[in-house]
């Protein structure tokens, strides 16, 4: 009798265990742990006319199929106006950025799926430019012995409101120039260095520097993820086109050319152009080199990336 008590009581005991726990109130929502996208890399531009070009390594995560594309941001705007761009794209470019206006870009890779989180943005800050969609004579100097025509070339004139090339009489008003009076050397650079700064070249006064070259055959080639300023640039007064390495002598060479107007600086890039395997182009005594400038039209702004 006491045995069944014994049994009967246990039986009641594991029935209300069972009973307690089908009841037990978990409380709460159910937690769901978000996966956040993984971002973009790399994240580069050049600048064109009223343009910034984009282009980037894809996100990670492209292969996932909740992730859907990215989203740009102008100065943390959304640019709901243009929407999610597709995953499989890596570049883009911004029109309607007046030459000039520097801009901070940036891309965060988005999903439609409430269980992904949107990237981390990745960030760059660039500026248009005013691109001079011709090319530039600049003959060589050999006019200093009466033979040949001789210029210079001016950034940027005011008046014409693009380049201009100037005679060897108007040296004063030459940014840039290039000096052949030594058949070994084509000598490239700040106009009042060219011969060591003898005359007529000690006539101009501006404060000019260039960078070291740079081997691209024209401006969109080249791509950066940072200003001039934050490279370690070589900045120097001239450099000599016949020294270009041998592996780059079938390339186009580009300069940053930096000129100081009062406290400031004014930037651009010029492309000394290769045609037929040489820089000067025409027969003697009237040979020439041509040159295209990207230019920066507003002072401190050290992102002069031509298209």
């Amino acid at each position: 009798m006491k045995l069944k008590s014994v049994i009967i009581a246990l039986a009641l005991v594991v029935s209300m265990g069972i009973f307690f726990t089908s009841c037990e109130d978990t409380g709460g929502p159910v937690v769901v742990n978000k996966t956040t996208l993984k971002p973009i890399s790399n994240l580069m531009a050049n600048s064109g006319d009223n343009t910034i070009n984009l282009k980037w390594d894809a996100s990670p995560d492209t292969a996932k199929s909740a992730m859907i594309g990215y989203k740009i941001y102008v100065d943390d705007t959304y640019l709901s106006t243009i929407g999610v761009i597709s995953k499989y794209r890596t570049d883009y470019s911004l029109n309607g950025i007046p030459s000039g206006t520097k801009k901070r870009i940036a891309i965060e890779a988005v999903s439609n799926d409430s269980n992904f989180i949107a990237s981390n943005r990745v960030q760059i800050t660039w500026a248009s430019t005013t691109i001079f969609n011709e090319e530039f004579k600049v003959y060589e100097s050999n006019a200093l012995t009466g033979q040949g025509y001789g210029s210079g070339l001016q950034l940027f004139n005011t008046t014409a409101n693009k380049p201009k090339t100037w005679t060897v009489h108007e040296v004063e008003d030459w940014t840039v120039g290039v000096y052949t009076m030594d058949q070994n050397n084509l000598i490239f650079g700040a106009a009042n260095k060219l011969n060591n700064g003898e005359s007529p070249y000690s006539k101009n006064t501006k404060s000019v520097m260039i960078s070291q070259p740079f081997y691209y055959n024209s401006f969109v080639d080249w791509y950066d993820n940072k200003n001039f300023e934050d490279q370690s640039f070589t900045w120097s007064y001239t450099y000599d086109l016949s020294t270009i390495p041998s592996q780059y002598k079938q390339n186009s060479v580009i300069f940053v050319v930096r000129e100081k107007i009062g406290s400031e600086y004014r930037y651009a890039k010029v492309l000394v152009n290769l045609r037929n395997g040489t820089f000067l182009q025409g027969t003697s005594p009237n040979r020439y080199f041509l040159m295209s400038v990207s230019y920066q039209t507003a002072n401190e702004l050290p992102y002069a990336k031509g298209k």
